[in-house]
């Protein structure tokens, strides 16, 4: 990897011109003042895998030199000191640069198209001396970046070639920061958010699915993304029998591939409520997912309220089991799923 220095700078300044849309910009050089550490980001970063919370806000996955990194752009946050299983690493021009390159700089909250105007698209013939933009003299103009070198493991796993490793560190990281959640999450809902990350099984479970119920938009999504996580337990859980009966060993065919060969060729799946009976039957009959439940629920069968509410999601014709304003009956229902989800 060996980028063109000249057009990945004319790329970030293009970035900022059409976002201004203004037809009175001046065609001139620009470009980002670097030393030669900023330029080997420049050069010679890898992009990795990439993800999106909202329009303008993203966790970014960098590799250099064999180390990974994710930026998390538009958090808002300030950094902490220190952050579990990651390194903080102050962002340099040359990751700046690149960084707009890619489209990934919205302008700041309260930042005016004459402000970019005057202050980062400037004519720079008229600029005696022009040496580049100073990075520290335009970065406020820009949303923030938060970049983390990932440090958590010394195996040779990468989040870039493992995308269940790559949400989950991207989970991972905006947990402690807390950051990135718009749903208004208690102190026991955010406890068992925590133990999801790190007290499940890494290997059965979909992070993606969880990391999507995390930062979802509104309850009732980050209800269906943790549903959509019972879902596979579903499938493995159904055909456990079989796989044992047919004589497979995980290493020949996992419980979800053979479930998916199962639906592929006969267009075979569990039935929710059943699969959620099977479920519940594995959890200790004084765990507290019967209390939640039952205080939710009243008297209505406990699989049948996770299924119902998951249908009245669905279905947009039903009325919702929760209202959209009670706070509390959705962390409820948020805890229930989770808890679910590592007790069965």
């Amino acid at each position: 990897m060996n980028r063109n220095m000249i057009q990945i700078n004319e790329e970030f300044f293009d970035h900022a011109i059409r976002r201004c849309a203004r037809d009175d910009v001046i065609d001139c050089k620009r470009y980002i003042s670097t030393d030669k550490e900023d330029k080997n980001w420049i050069k010679n970063l890898l992009e990795g895998k990439r993800f999106k919370f909202s329009r303008n806000s993203y966790a970014q996955l960098v590799e250099l030199d064999d180390s990974e990194y994710i930026c998390l752009i538009n958090s808002k946050c300030e950094p902490p000191h220190h952050i579990e299983n990651f390194e903080y690493i102050d962002v340099n021009p040359g990751l700046f640069t690149l960084l707009g390159s890619w489209d990934l700089l919205h302008f700041a909250d309260g930042v005016h198209s004459s402000e970019i105007i005057n202050e980062v698209l400037q004519d720079t013939e008229m600029i005696e001396g022009y040496t580049g933009h100073i990075y520290d003299e335009i970065r406020d103009k820009f949303v923030d970046i938060l970049c983390y070198k990932v440090s958590m493991f010394e195996s040779d796993v990468k989040a870039n070639s493992d995308s269940r490793f790559f949400h989950w560190a991207v989970l991972n990281l905006i947990l402690q920061l807390s950051v990135f959640h718009n749903n208004n999450y208690d102190a026991e809902t955010l406890q068992v958010w925590d133990k999801l990350v790190y007290e499940q099984s890494f290997e059965k479970t979909n992070y993606r699915s969880v990391l999507l119920s995390y930062c979802a938009m509104t309850w009732d999504v980050s209800y269906l993304y943790l549903y959509q996580c019972l879902e596979d337990a579903f499938a493995e859980n159904a055909v456990a029998s079989l796989h044992s009966q047919l004589g497979l060993g995980l290493e020949d065919v996992s419980l979800l591939e053979l479930s998916g060969l199962l639906y592929e060729e006969l267009q075979w799946q569990p039935r929710d409520k059943d699969a959620i009976k099977s479920l519940l039957k594995r959890v200790d009959a004084t765990s507290d997912i019967y209390a939640i439940i039952k205080e939710l629920a009243n008297d209505m069968d406990p699989a049948n309220w996770i299924y119902k509410t998951r249908n009245s999601i669905v279905h947009e014709t039903r009325d919702l089991h929760i209202p959209f304003d009670d706070d509390v009956a959705w962390n409820l229902a948020i805890t229930c799923l989770i808890k679910l989800s590592l007790e069965s």
